[in-house]
């Protein structure tokens, strides 16, 4: 079996809007933190809650989606948030690239289900659309469609 990687694209959260409400939403977390120990009035629920609050906050910030195809499989991954997955190109009924709007189709951009299409996305507006042949779709995000396109062939 060949297992060379055919396309590799990593992606990240970069929304201008998002990536600074995010900034904004940790810097408060962490000067709120940061006063409740220093006037020592800190409670438990603070204890759990800010510091939890903030780990999903920086995960958001740093979260990466990653898509690999090789001739077998295409495999991809959103650190933080769920593990490897792979789709087998046997599985696969059809495969193409499609422009689609993100807020209308799917409600934004991450990991969102609407009826029995799935996305994976962290920005832009075109994915590989996978139609697998039990009746699901996959859209995987991408930035780099021409790049696709010319290994598309081959697979």
């Amino acid at each position: 079996m060949d297992s060379k990687v055919l396309f590799q694209e990593d992606q990240y959260f970069r929304q201008n809007k998002l990536i600074y409400v995010v900034y904004v939403v940790i810097g408060i977390l962490i000067a709120g933190l940061m006063y409740l120990i220093k006037n020592e009035t800190i409670d438990i629920f603070s204890m759990v809650a800010l510091p939890l609050l903030l780990v999903v906050f920086i995960s958001l910030a740093t979260a990466k989606f990653s898509i690999s195809i090789t001739k077998e499989k295409i495999s991809f991954k959103f650190f933080y948030i769920f593990q490897k997955k792979e789709i087998l190109f046997n599985d696969i009924k059809n495969i193409y690239v499609k422009t689609y709007d993100p807020i209308s189709d799917f409600g934004g951009y991450g990991f969102r289900i609407s009826g029995n299409r799935t996305l994976y996305s962290t920005s832009g507006n075109t994915a590989i659309v996978i139609e697998k042949k039990n009746g699901k779709i996959v859209y995987l995000g991408i930035q780099k469609a021409d790049e696709f396109e010319q290994i598309k062939n081959i697979l």
